[in-house]
């Protein structure tokens, strides 16, 4: 099953994401229409975080999981573009004999950066979300096969909304109690901790179960469509007009998963979420976000070589087509040959496009 217009949904988050870190400067980001988007664009996060968990379960919910083949495509999805951006942050410090956190590096290259408050963001900063997006990797099989394919479906959604509201009164609870400054431990452990985002991974899992077991059966309908942009307009307004509560860690699952689940059912009706162009981009999304922080720090040298005016918009070109040219030329080969059992003899064509997850 393949659901396209989602895939473009995570170019329009990975996009957003850019401008939150830096586009602070632009039209948008001054914008009182546009502003209250950008500024809180890091939100992004935690739609992919549940976005992940749903696309996972479609592509997986009815198959019986072949462990290794499982790990080895999921390994060849994101490492290839991740290893790249920290070679790339990694020579830019060896360029510029700037010091090297050999600690820090060594928990980036394993993705587990994210369990050591303090280390969260080192190197590659936008890092700590693949570190996190990896544990659910490697929890999604045992949900699978020990609670998924086990238990009634009322039981598993009463339980993982019981996850998820516990985890929200921990969060809220501890931030207003136990937090210190966004450079303490206690910063690193509330937003960055991979078991502070695992309720929004398992909201995913059990939206994912709700499609395909309710909402799918019903149908296309434009009433979605209608649906949709209701949600977008009150996702808007709670982002310009935010109560006092937090989003960061999934509290946004309340509009996110109704957005995922109309955008699911109107492939009809949007078609331009569905063009090649569309997915494409949704394609590159995630050399898009993976690879900003190191084309930031090449990008001046390279516009002042070129003769390219030095500024944001340059630089969102150039992350672009560096991305695309990341998927064609690095991602997709290696995904292939990963996934292939590290092989390059009789790679199966395309097996690895279009990956949900």
């Amino acid at each position: 099953m393949k659901l396209n217009q989602l895939t473009f949904t995570r170019f329009i988050a990975a996009i957003l994401i850019v401008f939150f870190h830096f586009g602070n400067n632009t039209i948008l980001a001054s914008s009182s229409i546009t502003s209250p988007i950008v500024k809180q664009a890091n939100l992004g996060v935690s739609y992919f975080f549940i976005l992940s968990g749903f696309v996972m379960m479609i592509a997986y919910s009815h198959k019986k999981l072949d462990f290794k083949q499982y790990y080895l495509n999921r390994f060849a999805r994101i490492f290839p573009a991740y290893f790249f951006s920290l070679l790339l942050i990694l020579l830019y410090q060896i360029i510029h004999h700037f010091p090297i956190n050999w600690r820090a590096f060594l928990l980036n290259i394993f993705a587990i950066q994210a369990w050591f408050p303090g280390y969260a963001t080192s190197f590659n900063f936008t890092g700590w979300s693949l570190s996190i997006e990896v544990f659910f990797y490697l929890c999604f099989p045992i949900f699978l096969h020990y609670f998924y394919q086990r238990f009634h479906k009322k039981i598993i959604l009463i339980s993982i909304i019981l996850v998820w509201t516990v985890t929200q009164l921990f969060f809220h609870y501890f931030l207003h109690t136990f937090y210190k400054s966004d450079s303490s431990f206690s910063h690193d452990l509330l937003f960055y901790f991979p078991c502070m985002h695992l309720s929004s991974f398992l909201v995913g899992n059990v939206t994912g179960i709700f499609y395909l077991y309710v909402v799918e059966k019903k149908g296309h309908s434009d009433f979605y469509q209608l649906l949709l942009f209701f949600l977008l307009v009150l996702l808007y307004l709670l982002l310009k007009y935010p109560p006092p509560v937090n989003f960061h860690n999934g509290l946004l699952a309340i509009l996110f998963v109704p957005i995922i689940l109309s955008l699911s059912l109107v492939e009809k009706s949007m078609p331009i979420l569905t063009s090649k162009f569309s997915v494409f981009l949704g394609e590159i999304s995630y050399g898009i976000y993976i690879l900003q922080y190191p084309v930031v720090v090449y990008s001046p040298a390279i516009f002042k070589r070129v003769g390219i005016p030095d500024g944001f918009y340059s630089y969102l070109l150039c992350l672009c087509i560096i991305s695309a040219l990341s998927y064609f030329f690095l991602e997709q080969p290696l995904r292939r040959f990963i996934s292939n059992g590290f092989r390059w003899n009789n790679l199966p064509k395309g097996n690895t496009k279009k990956t949900f997850g």
